[in-house]
């Protein structure tokens, strides 16, 4: 089952039920107000940090106990994102995993090559690994379709790592679709969210073209 809808999550989340979704894997726009590209595209969403930080916050509820978020983060975001989840809502910060990409990007002083994971628990949560380190390394995509893609198998070992076949995966910040396609490619449900129609776009075709 691939369901995904295009529109805010706040509002769509309203009508998932509660303890309904095995996982959480998101990369959600955490207020930075950025550009991209020569066009200088912007990520809607991006306006204010509260956006992200609610709907991680609504997502306790439609998780079910014992499960998992897991979000997508840099080192700038942490203290204030980290703070937000502590104070306003009731996940466990279980750690912050490390994503080496391999390859530097763009920049001067120290050249990022490095991403965070934030890992937020409801309950208990049991994972399918017990030798699963806390740095992940994947190769970053070198021609993005969207600013903040992800590559499938780094998608792939996290949804592993967190579910068995079968279980439901929710992205409420679903971009081009790659949690999609690693989801069912994995034998697992999926329900996105994207609020940017031209990216909704790109996914549903990803997604058709995956099943």
């Amino acid at each position: 089952m691939i369901d995904i809808q295009h529109g805010c999550c706040l509002s769509l989340m309203g009508s998932l039920p509660d303890r309904s979704v095995d996982l959480v894997l998101t990369d959600p726009p955490y207020g930075n107000r950025e550009t991209y590209g020569r066009a200088k595209r912007a990520i809607l969403g991006d306006e204010h940090p509260l956006v992200a930080l609610s709907a991680i916050a609504a997502c306790y509820r439609v998780l079910k106990l014992n499960r998992v978020c897991l979000c997508f983060i840099n080192m700038r975001q942490l203290p204030f994102v980290e703070g937000f989840i502590a104070r306003y809502t009731n996940f466990k910060i279980r750690d912050v995993v490390v994503w080496d990409k391999r390859d530097m990007a763009l920049g001067r002083g120290f050249r990022k090559r490095y991403e965070l994971i934030l890992v937020l628990e409801k309950g208990r949560p049991t994972y399918t690994s017990r030798s699963l380190a806390n740095v992940l390394v994947s190769k970053r995509i070198p021609r993005p379709t969207h600013p903040h893609e992800k590559p499938v198998d780094l998608l792939k070992t996290l949804i592993e790592h967190a579910t068995t076949p079968g279980d439901l995966v929710l992205d409420p910040f679903m971009g081009s679709g790659s949690t999609g396609v690693a989801a069912w490619e994995l034998g697992r449900r999926f329900i996105g969210i994207e609020l940017d129609a031209t990216y909704f776009d790109l996914a549903r075709r990803r997604l058709q073209q995956a099943a």
